[in-house]
């Protein structure tokens, strides 16, 4: 199993990667995988479920700071529609990011009108 080397090279490298988006889970034995038919699971549940937490912190790390760089950056989206919260909008950008918007924004509708060079805007 995992030792506790292994697990702080792995938060290491979550924190030096910095991944915009990454699958998090503890390990669970899968019948008919390699794992299970050549590695014993002696790693405790409760282990597996702190690793797993520190692992998650590292990441949410990565996200806040890669969230706050993008603070005052221009970039395209794509409205998708209705946003799960009331009164906001739904929409992907060109980095693949989901976005919030508020619904009653005023959305320039060309890079021409974002950059003044254009007078139109969607509402």
């Amino acid at each position: 199993g995992e030792t506790e080397t292994d697990h702080e090279l792995t938060v290491d490298l979550i924190e030096r990667t910095g991944y915009s988006s990454a699958f998090l889970f503890a390990y669970s034995r899968r019948d008919k995988t390699h794992a299970a038919r050549h590695y014993e699971d002696d790693v405790p549940a409760d282990v597996k479920q702190r690793r797993l937490r520190e692992i998650i912190a590292a990441h949410r790390l990565n996200e806040h700071r890669l969230r706050a760089e993008e603070v005052g950056r221009v970039h395209l989206a794509m409205v998708e529609g209705n946003a799960k919260r009331e009164g906001e909008l739904y929409a992907r950008s060109c980095t693949a990011r989901g976005l919030r918007l508020p619904a009653e924004a005023e959305v320039p509708i060309s890079l021409e009108a974002l950059r003044g060079n254009g007078d139109a805007a969607a509402s």
